[in-house]
């Protein structure tokens, strides 16, 4: 598999695997509310664990009995450790990626029956609309990490341990032997190469690093730029984000070449797609 394909879908299944974390973390402290009565609760949260608590503390105060609202958690935290063991040994048995979204979409459709039963009732709340949206947000992510599991069947995947601000340089395809070669025969120059990169809404918040021959030379925010002094050998530039792990394609700069130009932009994709063009208007 190409290197940047291949990296793509990691940074795809390395999302949907954070997004495990977030549905474990949240439940628990939302589990944790309700025991203490908060009246607070966060959304990025499984469903039937906190349906299940409530089932029974409404047990609990009808018979007036706290017992059953230990058991209750009990339950809803037995309800809660699948998610657990998927984000455990999600990286290991990547096979789990598509188990823990066959359970989120079963825990989805709970979601959305309860609801329609509210509508019947008379008892609507609009909150729980954003509950479905935040469903759907987390299920999109998780069918993104089960379609990355697919595509990545059967390949080393070591890079999913990786540091995600790192850049992996065995991805990276040499520069060429022959402008090697030449610029080993004349004395070394310098030359300059700038990155600017594009001002926009999609990823606006995503810091981009810049890297050259495999070494991260800046950090870059929306809108930002920057020039690198480089020798007159052959060099590889890319871009990497530090959040998603996503990785651009890779300019191969000759040695014949000059200063040169490059716009960096991002468009929206499962996990953001980077991409550095020349900039044409420097020619």
């Amino acid at each position: 598999m190409d290197p940047t394909v291949k990296r793509k879908y990691i940074a795809q299944f390395r999302n949907a695997h954070r997004g495990l974390l977030l549905v474990l973390v949240f439940t628990l402290v939302n589990l944790l509310l309700m025991i203490v009565q908060a009246n607070l609760y966060f959304l990025f949260s499984a469903s039937m664990p906190i349906f299940t608590l409530a089932f029974f503390q409404g047990m609990a105060s009808a018979a007036e009995n706290d017992a059953i609202v230990v058991m209750g958690f009990i339950a809803a935290f037995v309800l809660t450790v699948p998610y657990f063991i998927f984000w455990l040994l999600g990286k290991r048995h990547r096979v789990l990626m598509l188990v823990a979204m066959i359970l989120f979409s079963a825990d989805t459709l709970l979601l959305v029956g309860l609801i329609v039963l509210t509508v019947l009732a008379s008892t609507f709340s609009p909150s729980n609309i954003l509950d479905v949206v935040f469903h759907a947000f987390v299920l999109f992510y998780l069918i993104n990490g089960t379609v990355a599991w697919a595509k990545l069947r059967g390949e080393n995947l070591n890079d999913l341990n990786m540091n995600v601000g790192a850049f992996n340089t065995a991805a990276m395809p040499p520069p060429n032997a022959n402008a090697a070669a030449d610029a080993q025969s004349v004395p070394l120059s310098m030359r300059t190469i700038t990155v600017a990169r594009k001002k926009a809404l999609v990823g606006a918040a995503v810091k981009t690093n810049i890297c050259i021959d495999g070494a991260v030379v800046a950090t870059f925010k929306n809108g930002q730029s920057g020039s690198f002094a480089v020798d007159s050998r052959p060099h590889n530039l890319c871009a990497t984000t530090g959040m998603t792990g996503a990785m651009s394609n890779v300019i191969q700069i000759d040695a014949s070449e000059n200063d040169a130009k490059f716009l960096l932009s991002m468009k929206m994709s499962g996990n953001g797609m980077l991409i550095l063009t020349p900039d044409e208007s420097c020619k």
